[in-house]
């Protein structure tokens, strides 16, 4: 009966201990990202590297950059390697901008290596 119950406590105990390991890592958004002046790739560059350090588990990136508002999948093209995308539409003017970030995690061994941040912004004209 002890040690059924020692054993019930450890398992609350670790699922309590993973959300706050998870915690501990900054809040990215890229939408936040996108309407600060300045060097936006650069500044998601800077933001995801920092919530996820190389050696952070895949599926921890992958809720890090899902929080932020991308979705991710492995890439086709790429071996070791999760794309993950965000898009969004922002009126400027008599135009609208297609604003795409890809977010590359490259990967080995179950964790993230390295990542790489793209923006790309496709002008629409409105008339």
């Amino acid at each position: 009966m002890r040690s059924a119950l020692f054993g019930a406590v450890l398992a609350g105990a670790t699922l309590v201990a993973a959300p706050a390991a998870y915690a501990a890592h900054p809040a990215v958004s890229f939408r936040s990202i996108e309407y600060n002046a300045g060097d936006r790739t650069a500044e998601a560059q800077n933001a995801l590297g920092g919530a996820i350090p190389a050696g952070t588990p895949i599926a921890q990136a992958q809720a890090v950059l899902k929080d932020a508002g991308a979705s991710c999948r492995p890439s086709r093209h790429e071996a070791n390697t999760i794309r993950c995308l965000y898009n969004e539409m922002a009126a400027t003017d008599e135009n609208f901008d297609d604003i795409r970030y890809t977010t590359h995690l490259h990967t080995a061994d179950g964790v993230v290596t390295d990542l790489t941040v793209e923006r790309v912004v496709d002008t629409h004209s409105g008339n």
